[in-house]
């Protein structure tokens, strides 16, 4: 067999739909186009719950829970996550009332994705999180955690399960 002409010839080339094998009629591989991370926060009075997705968006995990120190220190941790994993937005849990109406902690992580914007250069957005919280609870049910560890894990599984909700949001 000689190898300058092989039996199939496989050519790549790029589509607006994503890669095409030549030579294969009727066959075509959608790669996912790499589109940048989104991280999530769960932000509170004494933590910031952190999620983070791949590059192509498809899977999501739990980041170290941020124990709040004061607004310069949280941001600058921020700040370098987001240059660090190279992030395109940064998605925030907006604690609305089960009415919907806006609560206190709601405007104030409203102030908080301002500033952060404006010191880091990200876009923000804000995602309804009712009863996120509440899920996380029920899913540490069964795990064995006690006091300032149960509250970091609840908000480490809070920000990953709003990251969750706005990608499949996204997504549809």
């Amino acid at each position: 067999m000689c190898w300058k002409h092989p039996p199939f010839r496989l050519i790549l080339y790029w589509t607006t739909l994503g890669v095409r094998k030549a030579g294969y009629p009727g066959i075509q591989w959608n790669l996912a186009k790499p589109e940048g991370r989104i991280l999530s926060l769960d932000v509170g009075q004494r933590r910031i719950g952190i999620a983070i997705t791949d590059e192509l968006r498809l899977t999501v995990r739990g980041l170290p829970t941020l124990a709040r120190k004061n607004r310069r220190a949280d941001f600058e941790v921020l700040g370098k996550l987001i240059a660090t994993n190279e992030v395109k937005l940064v998605v925030l849990g907006d604690p609305v009332h089960i009415s919907g109406e806006k609560s206190e902690q709601s405007i104030k992580v409203e102030r908080f994705a301002g500033r952060l914007k404006r010191y880091c250069g990200v876009e923000t957005r804000l995602w309804d999180e009712r009863l996120t919280s509440v899920e996380a609870e029920q899913l540490l049910r069964d795990r064995q955690l006690r006091g300032e560890e149960r509250a970091m894990a609840i908000d480490q599984i809070s920000a990953v399960l709003i990251l969750e909700s706005y990608l499949e949001n996204d997504r549809t």
